[in-house]
């Protein structure tokens, strides 16, 4: 699926592709292609989901007092 938008650089279609799913971490690309130039920048990408204790920790050791925490962070 892509989609198009028109920028300052003239239309531009995008689109992404997954790479792997694997454990808490995906990856994936996003496709740029600008229609004028005939040129397509990829940038990759990683998002990791981390767990609720991982966070809360990694807050505390940064030096962050946690004192609510909203909603369920579970899978």
């Amino acid at each position: 699926m892509s989609s198009y938008k028109n920028t300052n650089a003239g239309p531009v279609e995008w689109w992404f592709k997954l790479l792997q799913v694997k454990d808490e971490c995906v990856r994936y690309e996003l496709h740029y292609f600008f229609v004028k130039s005939d040129e397509e920048v990829v940038s990759v990408n990683q998002l990791v989901f981390r767990s609720q204790d991982e966070i809360t920790q990694a807050l505390s050791d940064a030096g962050f007092k946690i004192k609510t925490v909203y909603g369920r962070l579970e899978r």
